[in-house]
């Protein structure tokens, strides 16, 4: 029965993790994209990731990888992933 009981406690912790990190990943994406739409209509020098980014940080200050950097390789997995096909593969 003990053993039963842990297999069932590993699987559900394993299908929590999945499901956690398709949702940040949906998240980032939805992210990326707003962002490449923000870079089209501002241009690319605007301080499209920058004022997110210092916002982001300042609401979610608990949160980590909201960071100007982190906003850009956000930017990158919308460009690379134009459809949010990627997240569902998870």
């Amino acid at each position: 029965m003990l053993n039963k009981l842990k297999s069932r406690i590993r699987s559900a912790q394993i299908k929590a993790a999945i499901a956690v990190n398709r949702e940040l990943m949906l998240l980032y994406w939805h992210i990326g994209q707003e962002i490449l739409m923000r870079q089209q209509q501002e241009g690319q020098g605007s301080k499209v990731i920058d004022r997110p980014s210092k916002e982001l940080r300042q609401e979610f200050r608990e949160t980590k990888g909201f960071s100007s950097r982190n906003l850009e390789y956000i930017g990158a997995l919308a460009t690379a992933y134009p459809t949010s096909k990627l997240c569902y593969g998870l």
